[in-house]
């Protein structure tokens, strides 16, 4: 009779536990402002930093979060040549496709470095420290987010 009713007392227990973690009011996630910038456009695409996302890290390296739209060719026609006109020159009126894609970059402001972090959200552990290479978006970037962050970063 004893063990039944300590077996009775844990399942109750146990169940209340559960529900009053299920009935717990969620608090809101607080997500702070974005403040999307975009530097200077290139042949390449497009770019963005979020002045909203700017932190100095443990490093004093600067983090921030950046958005980057490539500018794609229109999808060819799959169509053969016998097909009729109508059919024939669809791609040349399909506009261009564009792939946006989001990074989290750690910037060396004092030596003009970045490495990617995070690539459209999916950590990119041991990236390698890269100059910008002459990319003009990038050198915007660099440029825009450690002039906001101010001197020291």
């Amino acid at each position: 009779m004893y063990r039944f009713l300590r077996l009775l007392f844990a399942s109750l227990l146990g169940s209340l536990i559960g529900y009053g973690v299920l009935l717990m009011p969620c608090l809101p996630a607080w997500a702070g402002p974005v403040e999307w910038h975009e530097v200077e456009a290139s042949g390449e695409g497009r770019q963005w930093w979020d002045s909203g996302s700017l932190r100095t890290n443990k490093s004093g390296n600067i983090t921030v979060l950046s958005r980057y739209q490539s500018i794609d060719q229109p999808i060819a026609s799959s169509q053969s040549p016998g097909q009729p006109n109508g059919a024939q020159g669809q791609a040349a009126k399909q506009p261009n496709r564009t792939r946006t894609d989001l990074y989290v970059m750690e910037i060396d402001c004092g030596q003009r470095i970045y490495r990617d972090t995070s690539i459209n959200g999916i950590p990119q552990f041991n990236g390698t420290w890269l100059p910008s290479g002459g990319d003009k978006l990038i050198d915007g970037v660099v440029r825009e987010a450690c002039g906001a962050a101010g001197p020291g970063a």
